[in-house]
């Protein structure tokens, strides 16, 4: 599976995550989640980049 394909999987997981833990326990996401998130969101950006710079060389 290519990066940019799997990198939209984890950010939908990581919004219905953050909803279902609030949801069904009334937790908040820990300093480590949004870090996380943040490393998910920035590799996405990347990769859309590297994705698009690919296709215009081409």
């Amino acid at each position: 599976m290519p990066a940019s394909r799997s990198n939209v999987i984890f950010l939908f997981e990581l919004i219905i995550a953050a909803i279902a833990v609030f949801w069904l326990t009334q937790e908040r996401m820990d300093w480590q989640e949004w870090v996380g998130a943040a490393m998910i969101i920035t590799s996405s950006l990347f990769s859309g980049k590297m994705h698009a710079m690919e296709t215009t060389e081409t």
